[in-house]
């Protein structure tokens, strides 16, 4: 199993900040890979139904929801456009003295073998930082806006 993990640090109010990171129906306005993302169930762990920017989608089950902390997904992978065998995305925010940390962690079992699975994953930082790293950008505008809308907000 291998893992790709990133983070951002924000200073605004840590409710906002779930708020926006924990909101799965808007996903997709949020992360620039995908165009659409349909929440499936209803239920303290919603199932969802993602689509990326080619159309092409695949299911994903919420296996972990602690209000305000954070949250994990198991991704269906059998439809899944890229070549894992298992992966799982956990979200989550932790309150600091200097702000609210925006945590995303990866964990997947790519096809193949080794030593495939290790060249794997030392590509997936440079394909899929980009995209993480846009995601977070658009978190931090709309956690802006809201901040602004209501009190004060400084990036970090």
């Amino acid at each position: 199993m291998y893992t790709l993990k990133a983070d951002r640090l924000v200073k605004a109010p840590a409710a906002i900040v779930w708020d926006v990171i924990a909101d799965v129906e808007r996903y997709a306005e949020y992360a620039p890979n995908l165009s659409q993302v349909v929440k499936t169930s209803e239920g303290p762990t919603p199932t969802r139904r993602c689509y990326d920017v080619q159309g092409r989608g695949w299911n994903e089950a919420c296996i972990l929801w602690e209000e305000g902390k954070r949250y994990s997904y198991i991704i269906d992978t059998s439809d899944y456009p890229y070549p894992f065998v298992q992966m799982k995305g956990t979200w989550g925010i932790e309150e600091r003295p200097d702000g609210v940390l925006i945590t995303m962690r990866f964990d997947y079992h790519p096809k193949g073998i080794w030593p495939l699975t290790w060249l794997m994953s030392r590509a997936l930082p440079a394909r899929f930082g980009p995209i993480i790293e846009k995601l977070f950008d658009n978190w931090e505008a709309e956690i802006s806006k809201r901040v602004l809308a209501g009190g004060s907000y400084e990036a970090v």
